[in-house]
């Protein structure tokens, strides 16, 4: 069976070139474009290299390379960093992490490919010498490379057979879920539904009909014609006496409370200022109602020049008020 290896990277068409370099060579590769979901993919893949690009989201470092290799079944995982600079590392992180190689971006295929099948002979213990192997002498003149992600047309990526068939074999299980669950809930539904068409049908055929009850009409009783009583003498109607009309009485109303505190205030104010002030209490809607009053006037013309003074001289809102 073909390894599996794992491309970590957030550029896909860098990734794509990488995994068609690698499939070319009979690799079965999977391609994740964040750190969490290449560590979710590690767990039910078990891939024999991970392919690692230190840009990627997610990727803190060397501490996500601990991530990986503390899983079950990985804490001999190699993993072969690329980016964009040369990283160096001091070896007993290498040795610490894992890591079994450096590619510097864009990635030769030649050197992926070598790099990635020099890290799956050797053990990890070694890595300072793959790293090593890899590092480009001083003074030499760099070869000429072919760089996938600059092609200007580009094949459109198709994974093998083999990869598409375990991707649906780790899908299947939960699309298998979202249709139990859908029957479970069609299942309730018919149940009700069959519930509901049973009721009716008892109640409209089954159930015992009750009888109807008669109703007697009543016969209304003849009254008894009583003998009329002799008609009495009426007395003479006595006139009702005259009361003499009160006349009118005016004020000067200048608040309305339905706190009884707050209009003992202010009648209190206009006293301090030798106004001849009271509380009148009504009843409005049910609940208590307590008018300010100033003065009791027999004259209209009276109480008007005292609002009117009541007005300009103490800013109040006035208004007539007649008893």
């Amino acid at each position: 069976m073909a390894d599996n290896i794992i491309v970590i990277d957030s550029a896909p068409e860098a990734a794509r070139a990488a995994a068609k370099a690698l499939e070319a060579e009979g690799y079965l590769v999977f391609i994740a474009a964040k750190a969490d979901v290449g560590l979710t993919m590690a767990k039910k893949v078990r891939p024999s290299l991970v392919l690692l690009e230190l840009s990627t989201p997610g990727v803190e470092g060397l501490e996500f390379c601990k991530s990986l290799r503390s899983l079950e079944g990985l804490q001999e995982l190699p993993i072969l960093l690329y980016s964009k600079a040369q990283e160096q590392y001091e070896p007993r992180y290498q040795e610490m992490y894992g890591i079994v190689g450096f590619l510097k971006k864009p990635v030769d295929a030649s050197e992926l490919v070598a790099q990635v099948r020099q890290a799956l002979r050797q053990p990890v213990e070694t890595a300072q010498e793959a790293a090593m192997a890899f590092e480009e002498p001083l003074g030499q003149a760099e070869q000429p490379q072919e760089v996938f992600p600059e092609a200007p047309e580009e094949v459109p990526y198709e994974p093998p057979q083999e990869a598409q068939e375990l991707r649906e074999n780790l899908l299947r299980p939960r699309t298998r879920k979202t249709v139990d669950r859908r029957r479970t809930l069609l299942l309730a539904l018919l149940v009700v539904l069959l519930a509901a068409a049973a009721s009716f049908s008892y109640f409209m055929f089954l159930a015992p009909k009750k009888a109807p009850v008669e109703v007697k009409e009543r016969v209304p009783e003849k009254p008894v014609a009583k003998a009329p009583a002799p008609p009495e003498a009426k007395a003479p109607a006595k006139k009702p006496p005259q009361v003499a009309k009160k006349a009118p009485v005016y004020s000067v109303q200048v608040g309305a409370f339905r706190n009884r505190a707050n209009a003992r205030r202010l009648m209190n104010a206009l006293k301090a200022k030798g106004y001849e002030a009271r509380l009148k209490q009504l009843q409005r809607g049910g609940k208590p109602l307590y008018k300010v009053l100033v003065g009791s006037f027999s004259s209209r013309e009276e109480a008007l020049a005292t609002a009117k003074r009541l007005s300009s001289k103490e800013g109040l809102k006035t208004v007539l008020y007649r008893d």
